[in-house]
């Protein structure tokens, strides 16, 4: 086996290819990206991506484990480009008898992804990644739930939460969300269950409109969601349209 980290990164790019297309036209732009993001944070995540590379699995999971580093260092190399620096808190320092939490998230994002496939999660795990490197207010436990929230849900389900992102008036609530179910029953489950998951507004069972909480805000945000409804979110949009007057509000 070859324990260079930058030869087991580079085969992510089929998967990566798909949020990057343009630096992925020369692998040896992804090597110099590579090479010095991880210089630049440091040995945690070197010895993290070292150790990960040796574990047991398949060719496509390690393809999808390395596109999420090849996503994140993309989007980390940009950030400083544009003259933001990493976060300056612990995230990324050895600290005596205490569990480092860059080593702790990398290795969430390196297992999560390679099990995902819904590859265009393996996308968002990199994006949370990076916004992870510079954002101080986000703590190791935070960033974990953020990760169990991707791997969990669908793709569709971030589709759905980032069109309530864009249309914060959309005009549902649980009064006319049968027309919902009349155009597609599985979409309208999909809106109950990030509900219940605290990421839309209001139990099912209240007369509230459907709109994002916070939760789902924070969400959209770090693991870049938006990107993804403008691309591939024309069919929840026309699902998801606006709804049509009831008898009661006419």
């Amino acid at each position: 086996m070859n324990l260079d980290p930058l030869h087991w990164i580079q085969k992510g790019t089929e998967i990566a290819g798909a949020g990057i297309a343009p630096i992925l036209s020369k692998s040896l732009a992804i090597g110099d990206v590579s090479a010095g993001i991880l210089a630049q944070l440091g040995v945690v995540v070197v010895a993290e991506v070292t150790d990960y590379m040796q574990r047991q699995q398949s060719d496509r999971e390690h393809q999808r484990s390395a596109a999420a580093l090849i996503i994140a260092f993309h989007k980390i190399q940009q950030r400083l480009d544009a003259g933001e620096e990493l976060r300056s808190d612990d995230f990324f320092r050895v600290r005596t008898a205490q569990p480092i939490s860059a080593q702790t998230v990398l290795d969430g994002v390196l297992t999560k992804a390679r099990l995902q496939y819904e590859e265009r999660k393996v996308l968002l795990m990199g994006n949370l990644l990076a916004n992870a490197s510079f954002e101080e207010t986000l703590s190791a436990d935070d960033i974990s739930w953020m990760l169990s929230l991707i791997d969990s849900l669908t793709y569709r389900h971030f589709l759905i939460l980032a069109y309530f992102y864009v249309s914060p008036k959309s005009g549902w609530h649980s009064n006319n969300i049968d027309q919902i179910r009349t155009r597609s029953p599985i979409v309208a489950a999909q809106i109950e269950e990030l509900r219940n998951a605290g990421l839309l507004g209001g139990p099912a069972t209240w007369e509230v409109p459907i709109d994002i909480l916070p939760t789902g805000q924070l969400l959209v945000k770090y693991a870049d969601i938006l990107e993804e409804l403008e691309w591939y979110g024309e069919d929840i949009r026309k699902i998801i349209a606006t709804p049509l007057k009831t008898i009661a509000e006419i």
